[in-house]
């Protein structure tokens, strides 16, 4: 469910910069995921390439990486960046903790690469 959110958003995006006849580039999306997502890259990456059969965007290629989450601990005023969900601070181990950065899902950038 969460999977085809971020592709439609990916979507709208490429929709936005591409059309149909843009077969002749090669382009690779670049995407983070946030280790507190519902989303997996291999579900991500599933869903994309269903949902992008006869949209024109098949030969479109998803690079997917991890998008740190910051967390600030109130307790030690400590500030680390986590690649996996965790409940509490890796320094002093206290639960009163605070996402600074929590976005799920980001598009970082579009690589075109024009083939001739």
């Amino acid at each position: 469910m969460h999977e085809t959110v971020f592709v439609d958003e990916i979507f709208l995006v490429l929709k936005n910069r591409f059309n149909k006849d843009t077969i002749n580039s090669k382009v690779c999306v670049n995407v983070k995921l946030s280790p507190l997502s519902h989303v997996t890259k291999e579900g991500l990456l599933d869903t994309y390439q269903e949902l992008a059969k006869g949209s024109g965007f098949e030969h479109i290629r998803l690079n997917i990486e991890p998008l740190g989450a910051l967390l600030s601990c109130r307790h030690c005023k400590n500030t680390s960046t986590i690649s996996k969900p965790t409940f509490k601070c890796p320094y002093c181990h206290s639960q009163d903790i605070e996402l600074k950065f929590d976005k799920e899902f980001i598009i970082e950038s579009i690589e075109i690469n024009k083939q001739e």
